[in-house]
């Protein structure tokens, strides 16, 4: 892919833009959208949520940005029709993007890209999260070089932090609303999921 094609893909991201019209969502991605609204309470306050319409009107995509002073991640869920579907369209687009698989996260997952963008499958939801960051306007010390890692680093980390927190939500859809911090601390033994 060339510099202008991601350049103006992460514009895109990072402007929120969408050409879709308002449409409702399935059953599921109800449950999904009320747990992320439930989310924001005490385990994401410095995040600001924003739904966005998908490209084409479709009740099965749920298209969210989450919004911070200095990054904006989207987060993007299909539904399949069966969790089988969604297995066979995960592992195709792994394959497409020549991802790397990684253990621990969801049902499947697989990391791509310079910034680690993140695919995952949980039941019959795929799940793809990216981030874009604007923490080197705060760096201005610091050389290109240095800012380029510093926005490459709080991308990776927060695409993470945020793949782990949806694939907890996306586990049990019937829970009432809880603290998604809560969740992540109380699972046992060390990081839920590490980059082979």
């Amino acid at each position: 892919m060339s510099a202008t094609k991601i350049s103006i893909i992460a514009l895109m991201v990072s402007l929120g833009w969408s050409n879709g019209s308002s449409g409702s969502l399935s059953p599921g991605l109800t449950k999904v959208a009320k747990a992320i609204e439930c989310s924001q309470g005490d385990s994401m306050p410095r995040w600001k949520i924003e739904r966005l319409e998908p490209t084409t009107s479709n009740e099965t995509v749920l298209v969210v940005m989450f919004v911070s002073d200095t990054c904006r991640v989207k987060v993007s869920i299909l539904e399949h029709v069966s969790a089988a579907e969604a297995t066979a369209s995960i592992k195709q687009f792994g394959r497409d993007q020549k991802a790397k698989a990684v253990p621990g996260l969801g049902d499947e997952a697989y990391v791509w890209g310079y910034n680690d963008a993140i695919a995952f499958r949980k039941d019959k939801f795929n799940t793809y999260i990216s981030a874009v960051s604007f923490v080197e306007a705060l760096a201005s010390g610091l050389d290109q070089g240095e800012r380029a890692n510093l926005r490459r680093t709080e991308e990776i980390a927060f695409t993470k932090s945020l793949a782990v927190i949806m694939a907890s939500m996306l586990t049990d859809l019937d829970q009432p609303c809880r603290s998604q911090d809560r969740v992540q601390n109380s699972r046992a033994g060390g990081r839920p999921w590490q980059k082979p």
